[in-house]
């Protein structure tokens, strides 16, 4: 085709895009259907062989908690890859956080760049881990719980004669949900009593093994009080959370049939706090 016809493709590309994203956060089009739209204006901008695609790459935080000074004074932070150091970058990225409708977004970056050189992601769905530099706890005093997000997990990191040059000495876990909720005056165990209590209504109405499938969520929402606000996840991609001594991780549906099979989850909500969720 001519060019003409490409920039002319492009245009409709870039409003079809924009007409879908609007959808989305109206509620009409659901996130399957988004990533969808996306993937299919990418394959489209590939395919008449458009230059300098610039892609969003979504990050496992908020700019409103984590550097907020980029989003009030436009201060800037250098952020670089810190795996796959050996390759090439052949991509040029935008970052876009976790907040409700993605407000947050990193688009420029040191030198006067508008676009930052990354990789291109992994086909299997593994992560892809940038370093944000010289932010830390003036930016995170600042951002608070902005988001409800609340603080990430902190690792302590000393340097060290071994063969990496580095060692790690402390791990500790950010606030779970059920923090965040109660700093913001909320009651996280009078939430799960009365979501677990719709949950039972609902199956014994809609449901004839309504017990068994009630329990089994029960389980599901008392880990999800018990997670942190972050996402976590495998290349099983599973929306089934456990949790553990560390943190919590996204397992297999086994993984989950599995631990769906104890009646009691117990979560540690604080020093002189246990909850006990019976789930039956």
């Amino acid at each position: 085709g001519t060019r003409g016809e490409h920039e002319a493709c492009l245009l409709y590309t870039d409003q079809f895009k924009k007409r879908c994203v609007e959808q989305f956060k109206q509620g009409t089009l659901g996130i399957e259907q988004l990533a969808a739209v996306d993937g299919l204006c990418d394959l489209i901008t590939e395919t008449i062989g458009a230059k300098d695609l610039v892609k969003k790459y979504h990050m496992n935080l908020s700019v409103f908690t984590s550097i907020p000074d980029f989003w009030s004074i436009d201060q800037l932070f250098p952020i670089v890859p810190i795996h796959r150091l050996d390759e090439k970058p052949t991509a040029r990225g935008i970052l876009s956080d976790l907040t409700c409708d993605s407000d947050g977004k990193i688009d420029k970056f040191i030198g006067g760049e508008s676009s930052l050189p990354l990789h291109e992601l992994e086909g299997h769905g593994g992560g892809y881990y940038l370093g944000m530099f010289l932010g830390g706890a003036y930016e995170e005093a600042l951002g608070g719980l902005h988001n409800l997000f609340g603080g990430p997990s902190v690792v302590r990191v000393l340097q060290s004669d071994g063969p990496h040059g580095f060692a790690v000495t402390r791990a500790v876990s950010g606030p779970s949900c059920a923090d965040v909720l109660r700093v913001m005056q909320h009651e996280p165990q009078l939430m799960f009593e009365t979501l677990k209590h719709r949950a039972l209504e609902f199956c014994e109405q809609h449901d004839d093994d309504s017990v068994v499938n009630a329990a089994g969520l029960a389980n599901s929402l008392a880990r999800s009080f018990d997670n942190m606000p972050y996402l976590v996840s495998s290349t099983t991609c599973c929306l089934n959370a456990l949790t553990n001594n560390d943190g919590f991780y996204y397992c297999s549906g086994d993984d989950f049939s599995a631990a769906d099979s104890a009646s009691v989850v117990t979560s540690v909500a604080g020093e002189d706090e246990h909850w006990n969720y019976c789930c039956a």
